[in-house]
């Protein structure tokens, strides 16, 4: 009898004792999960959500976590050493470090630069702002590469940092259709809380126009960069608001 108490009370205490460790890790595994986590949206936020290749709007869930020196070439795997990226972009950059990815993806010599700079006479191709010295703008991809555009000067054009980033892999009628419906929002907004605005508005001092691109006015690259007309017109615009959203300056 004795026996049988001892030998149910080791059972019970071993019992208790996979409880506790089993409880045990399922904590450890939370505490391991919690940083990865923690990580993936430091890495997100680099870029504010943009792949750093292509610059296509990403998801916590969709972004790929690329090395800036591949782990197999000795990269660290901390934050430090990691960029966002789309599926696609991370694919095609395999083993190549950033540099030499972004050396074999744009190929983006000073000559060309210079050529693409020269294209608006150093003005943002979207909004028109000054660009200053042509190594500090930003190339933006008429047809994004995302969606298959090809790499060469052609279908480059000038931008400034703000439109590049709000174009991302937009086409350029996505982009203009995108900036047309965030000026509508604002007009009515501005319509229904500002009289003087409203006012403004039916004594004809804000003028109404057509979304249209700083190298459209200019008839800049127009074999190349020319698209397709819409069977809906445009929304028209308010003249002051065209600027402040097409990542303007005044």
């Amino acid at each position: 009898m004795l026996g049988l108490i001892a030998k149910a009370t080791a059972f019970l205490k071993k019992l208790g004792k996979n409880e506790v460790q089993e409880t045990k890790n399922i904590q450890e595994t939370k505490e391991n999960l919690a940083p990865k986590k923690n990580q993936r949206q430091k890495i997100f936020d680099k870029t504010k959500g943009l792949c750093a290749y292509c610059r296509v709007k990403l998801t916590i869930e969709s972004m790929k976590a690329t090395c800036v020196i591949p782990l197999s070439r000795g990269g660290s795997d901390g934050v430090q050493n990691k960029l966002p990226a789309c599926r696609n972009c991370n694919r095609k950059k395999g083993n190549l470090t950033h540099e030499e990815f972004l050396k074999n993806r744009k190929g983006q010599t000073q000559s060309k630069r210079r050529i693409v700079y020269e294209k608006t006479d150093g003005h943002c191709a979207y909004c028109g702002a000054e660009l200053g010295r042509h190594n500090k703008m930003t190339i933006d991809h008429v047809v994004p590469l995302a969606l298959e555009g090809g790499n060469g000067v052609n279908n480059m054009l000038p931008a400034c940092l703000a439109c590049n980033q709000t174009k991302g892999a937009l086409t350029v009628e996505q982009f203009r259709a995108d900036r047309s419906k965030a000026a509508k929002e604002i007009h009515l907004n501005l319509m229904n809380s500002n009289s003087e605005y409203e006012n403004a508005v039916h004594m004809g001092a804000v003028k109404i126009q057509d979304v249209e691109f700083f190298f459209e006015r200019n008839n800049i690259e127009e074999e190349h960069t020319a698209v397709p007309q819409t069977q809906e017109k445009p929304t028209r615009l308010p003249e002051d608001l065209v600027m402040f959203l097409s990542g303007g300056r005044n």
